[in-house]
């Protein structure tokens, strides 16, 4: 089954599209670059799968996802990573 993989979760943004997919009943896997940040967010919201990333690290990013999953980046600024 495909993962979904919110990337930028620990950001305004992506902290309101997390809460938005766990309130559709989807369990998203956190990623952001801080992963003091990505446990408190995942506990706030129930207990969720956390992971490392950083936008500057394309392989880091690359290892988030495996084929057929989806990426949801909420990564700013959005002018330059969206």
């Amino acid at each position: 089954m495909p993962k979904i993989v919110l990337f930028g979760a620990t950001g305004y943004t992506g902290r309101l599209t997390a809460e938005a997919l766990f309130a559709r009943g989807a369990a998203p896997v956190l990623a952001a670059r801080n992963a003091t940040a990505l446990q408190k967010l995942a506990a706030d919201l129930g207990g969720a799968e956390t992971a490392v990333a950083d936008v500057t690290d394309p392989g880091s990013v690359r290892a988030l996802v495996g084929r057929g999953d989806v990426l949801v980046t909420t990564v700013g600024p959005f002018l330059r990573y969206g």
